[in-house]
């Protein structure tokens, strides 16, 4: 096991795929770690990063996460180019349930309290339909469906051979 500075990765050229599942925006410097991680792939490697989406909905639950940011797809694109990736695929998820996520959160972004981050997951019965909900938008992303809005965002990204 190896622990490491996110933001100052030890390796170069070294893996075939690197991933950040909901990492890149609890840092500052998220660039940095981006950067890192292509540094990191061997030339044809590919990157797997989410992250939340929209920042309009940033409030009480991010901070209670300790997230930095939230991300638009064309923000999240510039900063893997500008690492030298080359964007494959990015598309939303958490689409189909992002109504409800969006209304929770923006109630209690302008309720101007607290946010308690587990009462929004305080939903026992539904959180099998859910599952199922979830799984559909999986099934579809995997057959090319790219969602246009979600609460969160996926990408797939390469580093080209030089």
């Amino acid at each position: 096991m190896l622990q490491c500075d996110a933001t100052a990765l030890p390796f170069d050229a070294e893996f075939d795929a690197v991933g950040a599942f909901d990492v890149i925006e609890h840092i500052k410097q998220d660039e940095a770690v981006i950067r890192g991680m292509a540094a990191a792939l061997a030339p044809g490697g590919v990157v797997l990063i989410t992250v939340p989406q929209h920042p309009f909905l940033y409030g009480p639950a991010d901070v209670a996460a300790m997230h930095e940011r939230r991300y638009t797809a064309s923000g999240l694109k510039a900063r893997l180019r500008a690492a030298g990736l080359t964007p494959l695929c990015v598309t939303s998820f958490v689409s189909v349930l992002f109504p409800a996520m969006a209304a929770v959160r923006l109630v209690a972004k302008y309720r101007g309290g607290s946010y308690d981050s587990a009462e929004e997951f305080k939903i026992g019965a539904l959180n099998g339909v859910f599952k199922r909900v979830m799984d559909i938008e999986r099934w579809s992303i995997a057959l090319g469906v790219r969602w246009p809005f979600g609460g969160s965002l996926l990408a797939v990204a390469r580093k080209m051979a030089p």
